[in-house]
């Protein structure tokens, strides 16, 4: 790989820039709630030569300037490349506030894996390196030339950052005959286009200037459906069809199985009594005992591994266990297909852009079955068959068929109260207050699914740790004496935990009196994390949630409860809550209940979705006396 880190004398010695001087660059008053300020972050792709030889050339200029410690993150660079890539030039500098010059050495760029902890494998790599002699008021600014084996179109650019931009751009130069299909999001600009006839190149440029940070806050949008954007279709695809087509070529030689294969599918299914059930199995199969982990290496970035290959090695990311699940159907005499999606947290799919990078993750979908087909993502393993993760609920996908055609379409909404938590407690309480308490919590849908995920491979003793745990942030001085647990090994709902324990803690009290609060059982710290007085964005949940609690003490003889009956309920856009509670021969039952809506939260109803949240917690927070006779 040819690479240069040798400054040349310029780069060492002045600064000069063309639209900015470093007399008058802004301070931390211009902007005085960032660390940092982009100065300038400008790419340039260019694609060379003609359709059996070509290439790409892609250069970046990037200038920082740091205001306070808050910023001192963009130090911190890496320049991804990969087996088809290399990095022709990568120099890098730091001016103090000054003017001093400090440039960095050759010796301080380092390579590594760009996803070590993300992808198992990958040939995706980067120079890493860290600016020198960074302190407030200084500039990091760093230039790199990027050149990629082949004719690619770079397929988006952001604008907009954590941090203010003064000046953001983005130019493409292509062959003029190229007809280029982008499109801008959250922004607004035209782009210049300048035709170099002597050539035969147009130039595209798009810039943006003084964008503000992007906002940072709890259960806001995906930073794709928010940020200034641009994303630009790759050559070649003009419809979805094309894409249904290109990844059908890549995914239906890897489904070919031989004996082995077909063997297990036959006795994985045998006794079953209808479609549903054989690929339930298969499905079940698959999510137990094929290990998630991505490998991506050049095309396998898109190309999913043979079957037969991953159940061999039992192991493998979603177009893996997909395939896999795909062709054990089809040995079954069933039709399941290939379904790309983009998850929640990747943002929505604009469907006037054709390109295969709106994409993030494939699952399956068997059309014949179900009232209106079923779906299934083996990769979430505390899923139960016929459910979807709540990042894969009610987002665009592209199901690609045997033959590769390409159907757009959406997964399901589950409709109801399907995301639920339901705590009871039977409280026994002595002369002194002491308690034995037999409970279960039971969990619904996603609550269940992640509850899963966080017991799956622990040991007895682990998940007796985690029950204690959780147990002790309900009630104070807990001693665990026995539990057990449904709903875990079967992956089917109810998960269900039950438990008995004992506490001196139930109450607070003193001699002659007691406190009891029923609320600290199911009390949401939901409120703690909407406390900002102003909100830029949405508040918007991953999934609704339907809580309850019922609870029935048994009080002593010795002792009076003198709030013995109550019934209060809040009903609001945003969901509703009730607390009811009443007292029959000495035995207190409270049932607490509260639903939240999954549909977002617009910032002109922020305040009052706080106010919806501070009353729940005040109602959760009443207290009940207990006086001693």
């Amino acid at each position: 790989m040819i690479f240069s880190c040798a400054p040349s004398s310029q780069w060492a010695t002045t600064i000069d820039w063309d639209e900015f001087t470093f007399s008058e660059l802004p301070g931390q008053k211009d902007f005085p709630n960032a660390g940092a300020v982009i100065l300038l972050d400008e790419g340039t792709s260019e694609i060379f030569g003609d359709s059996k030889i070509g290439f790409t050339i892609f250069e970046r200029h990037r200038v920082v300037k740091i205001f306070n410690g808050s910023g001192y993150r963009h130090a911190n660079v890496s320049v991804a490349y990969n087996q088809d890539s290399e990095i022709e030039i990568l120099e890098a500098r730091t001016i103090s506030a000054d003017g001093k010059i400090t440039v960095l050495k050759e010796e301080d760029i380092f390579d590594i894996t760009l996803y070590p902890h993300f992808i198992f494998y990958s040939d995706q790599k980067a120079k890493l390196f860290t600016f020198p002699a960074v302190d407030d008021g200084c500039i990091l600014e760093y230039k790199y030339r990027l050149s990629v084996s082949n004719r690619t179109l770079v397929h988006s650019w952001y604008f907009q950052e954590r941090d203010p931009v003064k000046i953001s751009r983005f130019s493409l130069k292509t062959p003029t005959a190229w007809d280029i299909n982008a499109r801008m999001y959250n922004i607004e600009i035209e782009g210049e286009v300048v035709n170099i006839a002597n050539v035969n190149k147009s130039i595209r440029t798009w810039v943006a200037r003084d964008l503000p940070a992007l906002p940072a806050e709890v259960a806001m949008p995906p930073i794709r459906e928010i940020s200034a954007r641009i994303a630009i279709s790759p050559m070649g695809f003009d419809t979805w069809s094309d894409v249904a087509q290109w990844y059908h070529g890549l995914s239906a030689p890897q489904m070919e199985t031989g004996y082995d294969f077909k063997e297990m599918v036959q006795k994985l299914t045998a006794d079953a009594d209808n479609d549903q059930e054989k690929l339930q199995r298969i499905f079940e199969w698959v999510r137990d005992r094929v290990r998630y982990i991505a490998v991506s290496i050049g095309i396998g970035g898109f190309k999913p591994h043979p079957a037969e290959k991953i159940l061999e090695n039992r192991y493998g990311d979603c177009k893996d266990m997909t395939t896999l699940i795909c062709a054990a159907a089809t040995e079954a005499g069933i039709p399941v297909h290939q379904a790309l999606i983009s998850t929640y947290p990747n943002g929505y799919i604009d469907t006037s852009l054709v390109s295969p990078y709106q994409f993030n993750h494939v699952i399956a979908y068997a059309p014949v079955l179900g009232d209106s087909g079923l779906w299934l993502d083996a990769t979430k393993k505390g899923c139960p068959f016929g459910q979807l993760p709540w990042y894969n609920q009610d987002r665009l996908v592209l199901i690609v068929d045997d033959e590769g055609n390409g159907t757009i379409s959406r997964t399901p909404m589950p409709s109801g109260p399907v995301n639920k938590t339901f705590i009871h407690w039977t409280v026994n309480l002595d002369t002194l207050l002491h308690a034995t308490i037999t409970g279960k919590s039971s969990y619904w849908g996603e609550p269940a699914s992640e509850t899963r995920e966080v017991l799956f491979g622990r040991t007895k003793k682990e998940c007796q740790a985690w029950v204690e745990g959780y147990l002790a942030g309900k009630c104070a001085g807990i001693s665990l004496e026995s539990f057990s647990i449904t709903g875990l090994d079967t992956v089917s709902d109810p998960l269900t935990i039950h438990y008995t324990f004992q506490t001196r803690l139930f109450t607070s009290q003193t001699e002659k009196m007691a406190l009891l609060n029923p609320g600290d059982i199911s009390l949401t710290e939901l409120p703690d994390f909407f406390r900002a007085k102003d909100r830029a964005t949405p508040v918007q949940f991953r999934y609704g949630l339907n809580n309850k609690m019922s609870l029935e003490i048994k009080i002593p003889k010795a002792w009076d409860i003198q709030i013995p009956t109550r019934n209060d309920t809040i009903t609001s856009p945003f969901g509703n809550a009730v607390w009811k509670w009443k007292t029959t021969n000495n035995i207190f039952q409270a049932m607490h209940k509260y639903t939240l809506q999954r549909q977002p939260v617009s910032p002109e109803l922020y305040g009052q979705y706080q106010e919806f949240l501070d009353d729940i917690h005040k109602n959760d927070r009443v207290q009940t006396l207990l006086l001693k006779n």
